[in-house]
């Protein structure tokens, strides 16, 4: 097998939309929110709801019962996905909107499950057309891949367990085993030296250095329960493997 897999599902029963357009824009919010209301007539669709923010204290009020930073933003979001168990999916139907996982890091608790967003401006019909697809999409299929074959290349998708399998990933691959490895123990060992160890101790320093020096199952349980709220489907086993026969 060639590719990492794995089986990550995600469960829904509404969709709210925070409409921060002018009047004088085209209506993408609400062209939506129509889109949505209608397919509870053909499938079981979540409960779609929309609320109009035209200021910060708006949207903050919104997402506690639109233009603020994707900092405070996400701060926000990490508290409903801390509370839905690593549950909450984001549509950012809006320019540059994948900047919203800039701040992301597997050393901290992600603000959402997955992000959909762009990196780049996009034009309002593009959204409204796009948008209506992957909405109609994701709720026939109940699945986010099948619904992303929908999604224009402009937008792109953020999951956190592909993030964390990539950062940790990289770890094991370039610290831990192979090259990586090597070279990070004789770094460490020239780095004792300079601190003043005899030379004659090199050999076991080194070692001592291979038991130390390695990936383990107790860091990657750690950082995924930190970053995914203790909600994910791969395994440390899987993810060294892959790495391992990728070295």
């Amino acid at each position: 097998m060639n590719a990492l897999t794995f089986d990550s599902g995600f469960s829904n029963n509404s969709v709210c939309i925070l409409n921060g357009l002018k009047s004088s824009e085209l209506q993408t919010a609400k062209h939506l929110h129509g889109e949505l209301s209608d397919l509870k007539y053909e499938t079981e669709t979540p409960y779609c709801s929309i609320v109009s923010v035209a200021s910060r204290s708006e949207l903050f009020t919104a997402l506690d019962h639109m233009q603020v930073s994707w900092a405070e933003l996400a701060s926000y979001l990490g508290k409903i996905n801390k509370a839905t168990k690593n549950n909450l999916g984001v549509v950012m139907a809006s320019c540059f909107g994948l900047y919203a996982i800039k701040a992301i890091k597997i050393t901290e608790p992600s603000p959402f499950y997955f992000l959909i967003g762009s990196d780049e401006k996009v034009l309002a019909g593009e959204i409204d057309s796009v948008m209506k697809k992957f909405y109609r999409v994701l709720f026939q299929s109940c699945s986010l891949q099948i619904a992303m074959k929908e999604v224009d290349e402009k937008f792109k998708q953020f999951h956190v367990e592909k993030m964390f399998c990539i950062v940790f990933g990289n770890y094991i691959s370039q610290q831990c085993i192979g090259k990586g490895r090597n070279s990070r123990i004789e770094n460490l060992l020239s780095e004792l030296v300079r601190n003043g160890m005899p030379r004659e101790n090199l050999r076991s320093y080194r070692k001592q250095l291979k038991q130390l020096v390695k990936s383990n199952k107790a860091d990657f349980d750690k950082y995924a329960n930190l970053f995914m709220h203790g909600r994910y489907s791969i395994t440390y086993e899987e993810l060294y493997a892959f790495v391992a026969r990728k070295v």
